[in-house]
């Protein structure tokens, strides 16, 4: 999720930095391989049946489009909300929601 959360522009349109995906894909593998290792029964871990890992898959995914969707929806509305640069968008978003409440 960090690599969507990351960027203002599309999900895969830059790449993250080798550290941030190496880090991020190791911590996965190492997550997923602890129950099939030696001390993975003294801590009593099981090992996950790949249906789990099916259904997570597709969570993601989903995940990711309803995110990319989302994004683009809010960029959208952000955008009429005046000239100002990206670090002034909390700004024009507290104008933008005060004056819509009211």
């Amino acid at each position: 999720m960090i690599f969507v959360i990351r960027t203002r522009v599309h999900t895969f349109s830059n790449s993250p930095h080798r550290l941030l995906a190496t880090m991020s894909l190791a911590a996965v593998a190492i997550t997923a391989i602890l129950p099939f290792m030696p001390f993975g029964d003294w801590f009593s871990l099981v090992a996950l049946p790949g249906a789990l890992f099916a259904a997570l898959a597709a969570m993601v995914v989903g995940y990711l489009t309803l995110f990319e969707f989302s994004r683009r929806l809010f960029h959208r509305w952000a955008a009429p909300l005046g000239a100002g640069s990206s670090g002034d968008l909390e700004g024009r978003l507290l104008i933008r929601i005060n004056v819509t409440t009211w």
